[in-house]
């Protein structure tokens, strides 16, 4: 994430003309960006990520005395926890939390304490939701507990024999409320009151039978889920998609016995997965691999997407962020050494562009269109205002002649001038 620049006026118009934009280009998307220990990491080898309330990124790497927390343009270090087996979670209240095999740790003044789960047997945690400093969802493979740190409760809420969903595999907070809970034969719902700890369960019915081993759940905006999931026969790893009470198979591996690690939408609705360690991204023709460079030649250990569609990739390597870019080609046009003095958008999301003796428009992708000024006339490149959008979509420009005012007709393509009364100016705004 690059500090932002000062935006020049004056551009000059090579093949592609660049805009800020915040929908969807004529080129990629995405931009990449690196770390690895040449730019502050404790070390390459990065296990997991969170995010705080801040946007500060935690990262928890192999077995080092530190973690690394990054802003976007620093990096600094912070003492590290004795296990991470469930990742870091990051509460409501900031506060950071891991699980350590039967047990947890919370981050607070600038140490890690222990926190004893009063679990009987003593179980391993193999998943973990922090809904707040009093309510904490265990997962393990046989049970889903609640646990209030705070007061030192513990109960089991759900076992496997309540459910037919196999032994429990992930826990992910559901947009609506409650949690998605994956197990290896299916999916299911998770609610618990808060005032009586009550639990309240319903599964998702899965269209086949035929699959197995679901993983972790990534909710969409719209309410649809992606679920990975393995086929029984051949063991070939499959996403599916739940929509509208529907599923539909997206991708299909084309490997024996490979899972899929992570599977979200992002940027521009655009759906990417994790295969084994290969990352991919979904286009019109398929599935795009993405190159192993950098920080993605490592093996992908987890995925953490953003609120605004960028994610974070965790590898052996580094740390990856792919967001979306800022400036995009729109458009592709003749080459030309002359200046753009001045560019403007209209309500229908046209691109206005305004050189020394001709007028350049672009619609989204469509070609770029040029209109030579009639002869003898030139536009004032010297005077930033120079340009200006009527109500009804033509054009005013500000011509070099003080005493004419110049006018462009979208719908005609025809220019023309309106005398300035002797003794007034007139200013473009």
């Amino acid at each position: 994430m690059s500090r932002q620049g000062t935006l020049v006026r004056q551009l000059v118009w090579p093949s592609a003309l660049l805009c800020l934009l915040t929908g969807p280009g004529a080129c990629a998307a995405e931009i990449w960006r690196h770390w690895q220990a040449s730019d502050g990491l404790v070390e390459p080898f990065t296990r997991c990520l969170a995010r705080d309330s801040s946007g500060r990124i935690w990262a928890a790497h192999g077995y080092v005395k530190y973690m690394s927390r990054l802003d976007g343009y620093t990096v600094d270090h912070v003492r590290a926890p004795s296990a991470t087996d469930t990742g870091v979670q990051i509460a409501p209240n900031g506060v950071a939390w891991v699980s350590t095999r039967s047990d947890l740790e919370r981050f607070s003044g600038g140490a890690w304490a222990r926190i004893t789960v009063p679990d009987p047997q003593k179980g391993r945690i193999t998943a973990m939701v922090v809904l707040g400093e009093h309510k904490i969802i265990l997962g393990y493979a046989d049970r889903i507990a609640v646990f209030d740190p705070t007061r030192k409760s513990y109960e089991n809420v759900v076992t496997v024999r309540d459910t037919r969903l196999g032994r429990f595999r992930s826990l992910v907070r559901r947009n609506g409320g409650g949690l998605w809970v994956t197990g290896a034969a299916g999916i299911g719902i998770l609610n618990v009151d808060a005032p009586t700890r009550e639990a309240r369960w319903s599964e998702l019915a899965v269209s086949s039978r035929a699959l197995e081993n679901f993983g972790k759940v990534f909710e969409a905006r719209d309410g649809s889920i992606l679920v990975p999931a393995r086929r029984k026969a051949g063991k070939a790893a499959t996403l599916l998609r739940h929509s509208g009470g529907h599923w539909t198979e997206l991708y299909r591996s084309s490997a024996r016995g490979t899972e899929i690690r992570a599977a979200w939408i992002a940027l521009d609705n655009q759906l990417w997965l994790v295969d084994d360690h290969d990352l991919y991204s979904s286009e019109d023709r398929g599935w795009r691999l993405v190159p192993r460079a950098y920080s993605l030649a490592g093996e992908i250990r987890d995925v953490l997407v953003e609120p605004d569609g960028s994610f974070w990739v965790a590898t052996s390597q580094g740390i990856s962020r792919c967001s979306r870019r800022a400036w995009l080609n729109v458009a592709t046009g003749p080459e030309s050494s002359r200046t753009v003095s001045h560019i403007l958008e209209d309500s229908n999301g046209r691109i206005w562009f305004l050189k020394v003796k001709a007028l350049g428009s672009v619609l989204r992708d469509r070609a770029v269109m040029e209109y030579a000024f009639p002869e003898n006339t030139q536009a004032e490149p010297s005077i930033t205002e120079s340009m200006a959008i009527l109500p009804d979509g033509r054009v005013v420009i500000r011509t070099q002649d003080a005493r004419t005012l110049m006018t462009f007709d979208p719908v005609t393509k025809l220019f023309s001038t309106t005398a300035i009364p002797n003794g007034a100016s007139a200013s473009v705004l």
